[in-house]
């Protein structure tokens, strides 16, 4: 259940703040537009979303599972 997974995510991930909470700051303390800190990721953002897509048995796996790591390291 897609709401289930958000409620446990939201504990252990923290939701970057929507786009209308961060136009919301006066103009006095926001940053210039150009700023490159605007373009940099939050550390603490959602990266990644787990998914699991289920196919019936005659169809063939588009990609598989791969790790984070190459044999390389």
């Amino acid at each position: 259940d897609f709401d289930k997974f958000w409620l446990v995510a939201s504990k252990l991930i923290p939701i970057p703040p929507s786009p209308s909470s961060l136009h919301s700051v006066p103009m006095a303390q926001a940053q210039p537009t150009n700023s490159s800190i605007d373009r940099m990721p939050d550390g603490n953002g959602v990266r990644n979303v787990p998914l699991r897509v289920y196919l019936p048995d005659s169809i063939p796996v588009i990609q598989a599972q791969s790790g984070p790591l190459d044999e390389n390291g």
